[in-house]
């Protein structure tokens, strides 16, 4: 299964196309690779569809299993996207989030996220943002308090379930009881063969009621299994502290968006197999890579400072890509000879001038409508 998702991140798709490198890269000019070294191709389109809210009737699409969104002007998403049942793959690139929204990270089947390259939020005044962030809460509690509510009686539903297979199993105990009573008084007074075919039917009876009555238990028993398993996954989530709520979590595209930590995984994510994380400022390989070292394949850390990553690389020893160019490593720890499975390596250094030059100011762009300055002879 992995390998089958190594090569579909291998393939340029509207889903995941190879993007293109920044023009003025904050490491320095180097040219980092977010996907691969290969040249992507470029189609060019326009559309006027700039969304800056998503229509609430979205939240009535329940079999909704991918959502992109990208190239518009969200700055925030509402909380109904975090209850998609089956949404797997979202795209936010190219938005105005300024951070990973609170509904994103309670996507409980969330597979495929990219959320990079975002654009300026703008001089929005701090109102503004204070009633986004208070609005953005509010929506998530009410998220909240509707999942708790949902349980509740799911649970409620299940006792009651429980109750009535009890009593039904009462029931049909007391009705096999009257049976072999009224039996019993048929056998004193008849015939010897009737008296053993009436025994013969008592015991079918008997084996009916018991069975009915170990089906009843197994539902019950079932019923309970899936309220552990439910309060298990709600501790698991609470455990997480603020991170991604779903497990099966694959790939993760975080580019471009001057992030300096990334959010906790799930405690149960064991399908990660990317993480795309270049230019921001994390300045170390977070340590909790190293809980995914059986499945990750794909690691791009470029451009972000980072110092060491002595702790985490000797435990990713199914990595095929890895990507540490324009940071600050002066070097590499010798457990980089256990990556045996690793096809590209990208360590270009970033570039720093020579000591004593002094550096070129930058020239101001000319003016809408201003002509070339013209050289002299």
């Amino acid at each position: 299964m992995l390998d089958a998702l190594d090569d579909a991140l291998d393939v340029s798709s509207p889903l995941h196309p190879r993007p293109t490198v920044l023009s003025t890269p904050p490491c320095g000019g180097v040219a980092c690779r977010f996907s691969s070294p290969q040249r992507p191709t470029v189609r060019s389109f326009s559309s006027r569809l700039r969304l800056s809210d998503l229509p609430e009737a979205l939240c009535r699409l329940r079999r909704l299993q991918e959502l992109l969104l990208a190239c518009n002007e969200l700055r925030s998403l509402p909380a109904w996207v975090g209850a998609l049942p089956q949404l797997h793959v979202l795209n936010l690139q190219h938005n105005r989030l300024r951070r990973l929204p609170a509904a994103v990270l309670r996507i409980k089947g969330l597979h495929y996220l990219r959320w990079g390259a975002q654009k300026p939020s703008g001089d929005a005044p701090e109102e503004e943002e204070e009633a986004e962030e208070a609005e953005e809460a509010a929506g998530v509690a009410a998220a909240v308090e509707a999942e708790e509510a949902e349980e509740a009686a799911g649970v409620a539903a299940a006792a009651e379930e429980a109750e009535e297979a009890e009593e039904a199993a009462g029931l049909a105990a007391a009705a096999v009881e009257a049976e072999e009573a009224e039996e019993a008084a048929g056998v004193a007074a008849a015939v010897e063969a009737e008296e053993a075919e009436e025994a013969a039917g008592v015991a079918a009876a008997v084996e009916a009621g018991a069975a009915e009555a170990a089906a009843a238990a197994a539902e019950a028993a079932v019923a309970v299994g899936d309220q552990d398993d439910a309060a298990a996954d709600a501790a698991a989530e609470e455990a997480a502290g603020g991170g991604f709520a779903s497990p099966s979590l694959t790939v993760l595209e975080l580019e471009a968006n001057g992030q300096t930590a990334l959010p906790p995984l799930h405690p149960r994510a064991t399908v990660l197999t990317a993480l795309l994380a270049s230019y921001n400022r994390l300045g170390a390989a977070p340590r909790m890579l190293a809980q995914h070292g059986h499945s990750l394949k794909k690691l791009h850390l470029g451009c972000n400072g980072v110092t060491c990553v002595a702790e985490v690389l000797p435990h990713l020893t199914r990595l095929t890509e890895l990507c540490l160019e324009g940071n600050r490593l002066s070097e590499l720890p010798a457990a980089i000879g256990r990556l045996d499975k690793l096809r590209e390596l990208w360590l270009h250094g970033a570039p720093q001038p020579p000591r004593g030059a002094a550096r070129r100011p930058r020239r101001a762009p000319p003016a809408a409508g201003a002509l070339p300055p013209v050289q002299q002879a």
